[in-house]
């Protein structure tokens, strides 16, 4: 027999971990579909800035540099050439890459929670007042037992 945690919401119970897993899915897709979005634009805007630069470094307009560099700022370079470098683009492009990483394993985490209904699987042996669980009598006569040597812990 299955033991949910459920809460009471009018006349109808709600199974916790379920209610917990399906707003962390909810939350979790948002989060991923913004690191997608944020992936995505950050590799077009470092492709926008490479560009920029390579047009700087054939015309030499000091105006369209300071463009450039602020274009370059708000991805997070700080080019002091008309180049971008590779372990730049690296840099900027695995934190992103991560950061989406990280959402898909909490959004599959979240699936799975939701899914199952469960969050932990904790055992709690609950007993009844005046009566003895399982496991404390089956110790109770091993100690009975091992006084009585071969006899099976029957007394004569």
């Amino acid at each position: 027999m299955r033991h949910y945690l459920t809460a009471r919401l009018g006349r109808r119970h709600i199974i916790v971990p379920k209610l917990v897993g399906m707003l962390l899915t909810l939350i979790a897709l948002f989060y991923f579909l913004s690191a997608t979005i944020d992936l995505v634009l950050t590799w077009d805007k470092l492709k926008d800035v490479q560009n920029c630069l390579k047009t700087v470094a054939t015309t030499g307009n000091e105006g369209e540099y300071l463009i450039c560099t602020l274009k370059a700022s708000i991805v997070g370079l700080y080019p002091f050439e008309t180049r971008v470098d590779e372990g730049d683009v690296w840099r900027i492009m695995i934190g992103k890459a991560a950061a989406w990483i990280f959402w898909i394993f909490v959004l599959v985490f979240s699936l799975v929670v939701y899914r199952t209904g469960k969050m932990l699987e904790i055992e709690i042996e609950a007993t009844e007042r005046g009566r003895r669980s399982a496991a404390q009598g089956e110790a109770q006569e091993n100690k009975g037992a091992e006084g009585k040597g071969d006899e099976g812990g029957r007394g004569n």
